[in-house]
């Protein structure tokens, strides 16, 4: 489906949601097949039981103001010409957002402006400093697809073997290789390639053929993608999300950082280890070559045991 298409989809979509009742408006990157934002908002509607809410994207004007709230959804914010040609259109500013990220990058004086007044909730300390920063108010917490395990337990899932998570801009292809080459050959075709956008599935779909491996558009069912990242015997993804997921349950995870985000999330769990370090190639699969499962890395129990007063925040915020 061409961008286009999707464009007028998500326009559809959210002008049939708006117009039948009084809703939450959820402004994020929906509607373009991505794993990580679609999880993202899935997860949104869970914590705050708000499961009219109408996502958009790509705004239509209305005859009339909207009377619930806007909520800016998670992701990152920064420069985000897309969004504030949204919240022009639809004649309000964000009431609250819903622990977004701005690292790395800068805001533009039209998102200060935009996002003066609204609760900001981040997803780490460096992205509610750099906000401080800017004379805005916010409160640092966590990346919501933290608590994915708690969210979508598992119920008689069979274990699959590695998730290889490469990112379509940004991946080398010759690690990818390097690391399905360390899997045993009859092993191999229980490792899962894993496209968690539409950007993902060439380079995913071009490894799953070569080494004759599984193949999955994550994008297509949050639920289902998120049970297989969970039942993974370890993951090694570029992309954020299947590496967050993975903490979520235990699961061994490394991310080939490619910018700050990375390690953004590593240090709001305590993890620094779970950044794959490119020198040690060998050593980093080898300590995975064992099949057990960890336990919870880092502060991830922490933020678990939490997980009532995150949702509670939201619930009420969102009313």
């Amino acid at each position: 489906m061409s961008l286009y298409i999707m464009t007028l989809s998500n326009k559809f979509n959210f002008f049939r949601l708006a117009t039948t009742q009084r809703r939450n408006i959820y402004v994020g990157y929906i509607g373009r097949k991505n794993f990580g934002d679609d999880l993202l908002f899935d997860i949104y509607k869970h914590v705050t039981e708000d499961d009219k809410a109408a996502p958009i994207l790509d705004a239509v004007k209305l005859p009339w103001k909207l009377r619930g709230q806007v909520v800016l959804g998670g992701g990152t914010i920064i420069g985000g010409q897309i969004y504030l040609k949204t919240f022009e259109k639809l004649r309000r500013r964000p009431s609250i957002v819903f622990c977004a990220g701005v690292i790395p990058g800068a805001l533009s004086k039209q998102w200060i402006d935009l996002l003066k007044n609204t609760k900001i909730y981040t997803r780490s300390i460096e992205s509610k400093d750099r906000l401080l920063s800017y004379g805005l108010d916010a409160v640092a917490l966590v990346d919501p697809a933290i608590f994915s395990s708690l969210i979508y337990p598992l119920s008689d899932q069979q274990p699959v073997g590695p998730v290889f998570a490469p990112h379509g801009h940004h991946t080398n292809v010759s690690l990818y290789r390097n690391l399905i080459e360390k899997v045993p050959i009859l092993e191999r075709p229980n490792i899962t390639l894993f496209a968690s956008s539409i950007e993902d599935e060439k380079i995913s779909q071009f490894l799953a053929k070569e080494y004759g491996t599984r193949y999955l558009s994550g994008w297509k069912k949050v639920e289902n993608s998120v049970s297989i990242i969970g039942s993974a015997s370890y993951v090694i993804s570029t992309r954020l999300h299947p590496a967050i997921v993975a903490a979520s349950y235990g699961v061994p995870v490394r991310m080939v950082s490619y910018d700050e985000k990375h390690t953004e999330f590593a240090n709001s769990i305590s993890a620094r280890s779970a950044l794959f370090d490119l020198k040690s190639l060998d050593n980093e699969v080898a300590s995975f070559s064992d099949g057990k499962r960890s336990s919870y890395i880092g502060t991830v129990a922490e933020w678990h045991e939490g997980y009532d007063k995150f949702c509670e925040t939201f619930s009420l915020a969102c009313r």
